[in-house]
């Protein structure tokens, strides 16, 4: 068995191709609080899928929310700033030319 930075790696060759990937697992031991493993459980029973896929699943969630929030913050620093001289022309230009095609344009 491999040792990873974080513990132990079991990888399942068999199981574990997912579009001609390798998907390798590990196992860790984590602590939760009670009430939340019991509600997690009865969700992974009901949706008939293990404990572990349910902790999957959930990570998998939290990670892209997490991703999306850091592109969202990248996004609105790009933007956050002053428009520059030639954007300012530019938004100009495209509010004359749109306040003329409308009085052109008969409702």
């Amino acid at each position: 068995m491999d040792m990873g930075p974080y513990g132990p790696i079991s990888i399942n060759f068999r199981d574990k191709i997912k579009h001609r990937k390798i998907v390798a697992k590990i196992k860790k031991s984590i602590s939760i609080r009670k009430d939340l493993y019991e509600e997690a459980q009865a969700i992974s029973d009901e949706k008939g899928i293990s404990f572990s896929q349910m902790v999957t699943e959930a990570l998998i969630e939290t990670i892209a929310r997490h991703r999306n929030k850091k592109l969202r913050e990248r996004i609105n620093d790009a933007y956050s700033d002053d428009p520059t001289l030639d954007e300012k022309t530019s938004l100009e230009i495209t509010k004359s030319l749109q306040k003329k095609l409308l009085k052109e344009d008969e409702w």
